[in-house]
């Protein structure tokens, strides 16, 4: 079995969120439990091609678009014995700004007609695309139209994962004429969203299989509070749509090995974990009191995750004996008001705004719980982690958390309600501070869970020989 697994971003040479761990993880895991798997991705300016060593494979070729001849030289590498493959374009992909400027839509129709050009210039005819949001969609769409008389995808299925339903790629009319796909599909049942083109509606209708990153993420977007506007697009694919938890690499985050780690610790040496949190309160200045409670936040600064929450409980920290640390990027104007708390309570409040990986496997490691209070929450990657480095979660019960984290390993409120929310960081810190054994308990059940990419990457399998067998069915 063939697969071809595209994606906007891959570990460790493009991050701005989670997609870009499961990029990497998962077609390792499935190449390693023998699914023949391959990566493409684009070459962005900030990819450091001597330190991963992507050299060009002396191969190129051209597509038509936006009224011009772009020119696509094919790079490689291997990581994590998988081989990647780098799209080159000086006027689209040489960028820093992945997801930003008027030329989006344009830069990654082109990531899409480069993996179905690039496989046909490497010979390798693919059984499964194996597609990512919005940004990769429009494989699904070409297959469909544009390459639907060539013999070389005769048999080629496709799988479109929705990671997140809230970014769809929505762009005006003319841009169909721009990336040459036929104005036909310009309708309420195909590409049409209120009168623009929306790219992962095309993806929704045209894909052969389709899945969400949690299972009860797949139950959410059926309903219109939770389907974005696609509630009724999706319900008509509901056989064809499946819920898959997310997972991450446990090589990379394990605290027995972690490099980035004050000091190293496992499920039999979990004591050693308070290091980090003493390590972590020195090099954030925020004293040191390895008794003193410390709640973590690492993620995007958006309303999704929940930052409102966290910001309504900030005020609250000057009655507690607790501190808070913030790591992510987003929203300016959060910023701003971190800052301001920031500055009014300097040894019970640490925010990094510029994201770093180092530090964020050190607040892993070195917080006590971690706050993921999310309005909405399609997997989540951090709370996985989390308990990989035995930090118990503080989570809202919806989406993936409510799908990861249960009352052993955890604590889950159920409503976006800044008083439940923190009426549960009380809870916890009650806990913490009158049982101490209950507190080693849930960190140890947090540590000896599995949330390695093994499990899920054999439900992917399955979702691939049932899409072999619908080609069957096609094709005979």
């Amino acid at each position: 079995m063939r697969a071809v697994f595209v994606s906007s971003e891959v570990y460790p040479f493009s991050k701005t969120g989670g997609l870009a761990d499961v990029a990497i993880s998962l077609p390792a895991t499935l190449n390693k439990k023998g699914v023949n798997t391959i990566i493409v991705t684009p070459l962005y300016s900030d990819i450091n091609r001597e330190k991963f060593k992507i050299v060009s494979t002396n191969k190129s070729f051209k597509v038509f678009i936006n009224f011009a001849n772009e020119h696509i030289e094919i790079f490689e590498t291997t990581f994590k014995n998988i081989k990647i493959y780098f799209l080159h374009n000086k006027n689209y992909f040489n960028t820093d700004k992945y997801y930003e400027g008027e030329n989006s839509g344009i830069r990654f129709s082109l990531l899409c007609y480069g993996a179905l050009e690039l496989c046909k210039s490497l010979h390798f005819q693919p059984d499964i695309f194996h597609l990512n949001d919005w940004q990769t969609s429009l494989v699904s769409v070409l297959l469909k139209t544009n390459y639907s008389n060539d013999n070389f995808f005769q048999k080629t299925q496709t799988l479109l994962t929705i990671h997140n339903l809230a970014y769809q790629g929505f762009f005006p009319p003319d841009i169909l004429n721009r990336i040459g796909i036929p104005f036909q599909v310009f309708h309420i049942d195909a590409l049409e969203f209120y009168g623009q083109v929306n790219f992962l509606k095309g993806g929704i209708v045209f894909s052969d299989f389709l899945n969400t990153v949690s299972p009860t993420y797949a139950k959410e977007i059926l309903t219109f509070e939770a389907g974005r506007g696609l509630d009724g697009v999706l319900l008509k694919r509901k056989e064809s749509l499946y819920g898959i938890l997310n997972g991450i690499d446990y090589e990379i985050y394990n605290p027995e090995t972690d490099t980035f780690l004050f000091a190293n610790y496992s499920l039999d040496s979990i004591e050693k974990k308070v290091l980090n949190k003493v390590e972590l309160q020195k090099k954030l200045k925020l004293g040191t009191d390895k008794d003193k409670v410390i709640f973590a936040f690492i993620g995007r600064l958006t309303e999704q995750k929940g930052i409102e929450l966290v910001l309504n409980v900030m005020e609250n920290l000057k009655y507690i004996n607790a501190q808070m640390v913030l790591l992510g990027e987003g929203d300016g104007l959060y910023k701003v008001q971190l800052k301001k708390m920031m500055s009014k309570y300097p040894n019970k409040i640490s925010v990094s705004f510029s994201f770093n990986e180092k530090l964020a496997r050190q607040i892993y490691a070195g917080a006590d719980f971690f706050l993921m209070p999310s309005l909405f929450e399609p997997c989540g990657i951090s709370q996985l982690i989390s308990m990989r480095y035995g930090t118990i979660p503080i989570v809202r019960a919806v989406g993936g958390l409510k799908d990861s984290v249960d009352n052993n390993t955890g604590f889950i409120f159920k409503n976006f309600s800044k008083d439940e929310f923190f009426d549960m960081m009380l809870k916890s810190m009650e806990i913490y501070y009158t049982d101490k054994g209950k507190i080693i308990e849930m960190k140890k059940n947090c540590m000896s869970k599995n949330f390695s990419w093994e499990k899920s990457a054999e439900k992917y399998i399955e979702i691939y020989n049932k899409m072999i067998k619908n080609r069957r069915k096609l094709y005979g």
